[in-house]
């Protein structure tokens, strides 16, 4: 059986606008997350494999957040630079991938236009690898229980942020279901 692997952004409203398409590919292929742990109750819950992944896309500007938010380095000014200078976003990238297209194997891998460079370190290690960009459109409808694409749910916000996301789109859902009906 044929396996797609997905590589979203970080964002919930990236996972929800992911999952239709991962459940009509379910019914017939196997399909695997790629994502962060902080996402894995999130992709896990609704039925899908995931395949947590401890590095970030590179060429996205992130090494400021990841010295900043996550590591909280002592001089996050300098070691940013000296991932730049390095790239050392991308090489540790490149290993990571390169071990999930091992293990995984899939047979096609759909990357979220935004960590398009994940294109780039697919292809170092596969030229013949079938990769596509899949682009998340901003949901046109409020959907109670799933946050907007643009929702404030970030990674580090845990459960509570995720909350008061969910919160908020239903309390506008709720508010309009009063004006208008």
């Amino acid at each position: 059986m044929e396996t797609f692997l997905f590589l979203p952004f970080h964002g919930f409203g990236h996972f929800n606008a992911l999952f239709g398409v991962a459940r009509s590919l379910q019914k017939n292929h196997n399909v695997v997350f790629g994502t962060i742990g902080y996402f894995s109750n999130h992709v896990t819950s609704r039925g899908f494999k995931i395949r947590t992944l401890t590095t970030y896309p590179f060429g996205l500007g992130l090494e400021g957040w990841i010295h900043t938010d996550i590591k909280k380095s002592k001089y996050p000014i300098w070691e940013n630079m000296m991932d730049r200078w390095n790239d050392k976003l991308y090489h540790e990238r490149l290993s990571e991938l390169s071990k999930v297209i091992e293990e995984v194997k899939p047979t096609h891998v759909l990357v979220d236009v935004q960590q398009a460079t994940d294109l780039v370190v697919l292809k170092t290690i596969d030229p013949r690898l079938k990769v596509s960009m899949i682009s998340v459109p901003p949901p046109y409808l409020l959907i109670p229980g799933l946050p907007a694409i643009n929702s404030t749910a970030l990674p580090g916000d845990g459960d509570e942020g995720y909350n008061k996301a969910l919160d908020a789109i239903n309390e506008r859902i709720k508010k309009q279901k009063e004006k208008y009906m």
